[in-house]
């Protein structure tokens, strides 16, 4: 059983061009980004490293757990766990598998997901492999710093002997000792189907099955991805699988209410689209948050879905930042709730133009309003900046703190292609509002009466979202307004030489202004009419008729050319006639005209052709 999520890798490739608007309301401050640091490597791997962290639990402020594996390829699955003690990793560990098991094979053996209940016990899952080719569920527990394993259960129509093919995707902790985990495995009927264990007091009881999709075949199948609970008798569960019929991933949804399971419903993304859930919390008993993105192919935007009562309303699109980088689309791959007021969601954002990577953010839910999208700043892949990053998961042990993992590609490593560091960032979910700082990249094109402005977003916003940029032209005070990246100024000169500057505004305040661009009002003549070419002894007379201009922009001047088979001669002049002396007899010259104004030059004219005498 492998986990199922939107493919990291191939997202940082993906070029949408599709306009979404967002229908999720933003408001409030963003997250605040700190105490960014690599993290060691998962053991085993090679050097540089090629994998992150899948999962982090943090049962107090100053210790935080991740699990993970060296790499998704045969031979080198070692499951690891790694602490974070005041603020420091420690060396990673091996988590050995159960006896009889082996790390190797395809898939090898992992930890896919963790929950500490305090700081001395924490339960992981995942899988491994036998000697004989099977594959069985895996849990890990931490007591006292001790990692022991144990394999997990299966239900009775479950594949025996060597076909055994099951594994554990989530797990969520009540109390010591005391877990909920869910998984899939491969039924006689050749098909996967989702199941439950629950942990209590230490002991692992029996799989229970989850009620099969209505539409469960080889091209859907169950595979659960996220948990989340109230007690160890109220659950839900989320699967995101592939639709092969459809070619799109959907997402099911199970409910349990006092130890009894729904069947399974599918969450919808807007408008009755695909929506693939990566990720589930619970804030309260009767409120929780499934955070992902679109799952139609080509439309990967971050959505975000709300159950209250076990009842799914339709996913929502969560709207891009107004930032520099641009970005135009993107994924929410992990959440947190503390509390029942406050939340935080994770993930990776694609940039606007082709050939960038994922930038790792994060945002906000704060009693139901969901902030803007914040990036993590200064994101290293070794000793170089990254050439992609996400957020891969969270965990918050207290209303004003967070710690996020995440993965830092390096595309330029070629002794390792591509290199992928883990990293950590502690995450501030409200942080403190500044001005926002001032776009840059300011550039203009004289209109008639006008100017079009165009500029790049500030690299932050202070915390607050972007609600408007404006445009100002100097000296005549003139200036444009707009929610976007572009507007034009009207009411200029034509012919007038004009600095034009920006600023950006957000609930806090406006920022400084950006640097100038220069810009002359109006628009460059038409192409001179009229050309005429009279050729003589040894000379040619060009002549041609006035251009027209812009209102209130004359012509300052035309440029003149006339080019033979071995030459070419310029002439300047406010006249409508140049005179070119002293060329070859007998030979033949096309001439253009272009006009100046103080917009520019025209487009050449149509060209006349002469031969001297």
């Amino acid at each position: 059983m492998r986990r199922r999520s939107l493919s990291a890798g191939a997202a940082f490739l993906i070029a949408l061009c599709t306009v979404v608007i967002a229908v999720a309301a933003h408001a409030g401050a963003e997250p605040g980004f700190s105490a960014l640091q690599a993290m060691p490597p998962p053991v085993g791997g090679p050097s540089p490293p090629v994998a992150p962290y899948a999962a982090i639990s943090c049962p107090t402020t100053s210790q935080c757990t991740a699990v993970g594996t060296t790499a998704y390829e045969p031979g080198q699955g070692k499951p690891t766990v790694v602490t974070d003690r005041g603020g420091v990793w420690g060396a990673p560990r091996l988590v050995a598998v159960p006896a009889g098991g082996t790390y190797g094979g395809h898939p090898p053996a992992q930890l896919t997901s963790i929950s500490c209940a305090d700081a001395n016990h924490c339960t992981a899952v995942g899988w491994y492999r036998t000697s004989t080719g099977s594959q069985l569920p895996m849990t890990a527990e931490e007591l006292g710093g001790v990692w022991t394993s144990r394999t997990g259960a299966i239900p009775a129509d479950g594949l025996t002997g060597s076909r055994e093919s099951a594994g554990l995707t989530a797990v969520e902790c009540l109390a010591a000792r005391t877990c909920v985990a869910v998984g899939g495995y491969e039924g006689s009927d050749r098909l996967v189907h989702a199941m439950v264990l629950v942990e209590s007091a230490g002991t692992w009881g029996a799989p229970t099955e989850l009620p099969d999709l209505a539409a469960l075949s080889l091209f859907l199948q169950a595979q659960p991805d996220a948990i989340g609970c109230s007690d160890t008798k109220d659950c839900i569960v989320l699967s995101a699988t592939d639709d092969l019929a459809a070619t799109q991933i959907v997402t099911h949804s199970w409910t349990e209410t006092a130890g009894t399971w729904s069947a399974p419903t599918q969450v919808n993304g807007p408008r009755f689209t695909s929506f693939a859930a990566l990720g589930i919390a619970c804030p309260s008993t009767s409120t929780c948050l499934a955070v992902g993105a679109s799952g139609d192919p080509g439309l990967v935007h971050p959505e975000v879905a709300v159950a209250i009562d076990g009842t799914w309303g339709a996913a929502r699109v969560v709207g891009l930042p107004f930032l520099s980088p641009r970005t135009r689309w993107g994924q929410l791959r992990g959440i947190s709730c503390r509390g029942p007021t406050l939340c935080e969601a994770v993930g990776g954002f694609g940039p606007a133009t082709s050939g960038g990577g994922e930038i790792a953010g994060a945002l906000s839910w704060s009693s139901g309003v969901w902030s803007a999208i914040g990036f993590v700043p200064g994101v290293r892949a070794g000793a170089r900046s990254s050439s992609a990053s996400t957020l891969l998961g969270l965990s918050c042990p207290s209303m004003a703190r967070c710690t996020a993992i995440g993965a830092a590609t390096d595309l330029h490593d070629a002794a390792n292609y591509p290199a992928t560091y883990p990293f950590s960032v502690e995450l501030t979910p409200v942080r403190p509002l500044t001005a926002p700082r001032a776009p840059s990249d300011v550039v203009t094109r004289g209109t008639l009466g006008g100017a079009i402005v165009r500029w790049s977003p500030p690299p932050d916003d202070g915390g607050a979202p972007v609600s408007s940029f404006t445009a100002w032209a100097s000296p005549s005070g003139r200036s444009c307004r707009s929610p976007s990246v572009v507007c034009e100024i009207h009411g200029l000169r034509n012919g007038h030489r004009y600095r034009i500057s920006v600023t950006v505004t957000t609930s806090f305040g406006t920022s400084a202004t950006s640097a100038r661009a220069l810009v002359v009002a109006g628009a460059v003549p038409a192409p001179p009419s009229g050309v005429r070419v009279l050729g003589a002894t040894a000379m040619v007379t060009v002549t041609w008729g006035t251009a027209r201009t812009p209102p209130g922009e004359p012509v300052l001047g035309y440029l003149v050319t006339i080019r033979g088979a071995a030459t070419a001669r310029r002439c300047t002049t406010i006249a409508h006639a140049c005179r070119f002396g002293g060329l070859s007899r007998g030979a033949t010259y096309v001439a253009s005209v272009v006009a100046r104004d103080a917009s520019g030059d025209s487009l050449p004219s149509a060209t006349v052709r002469a031969t001297t005498r």
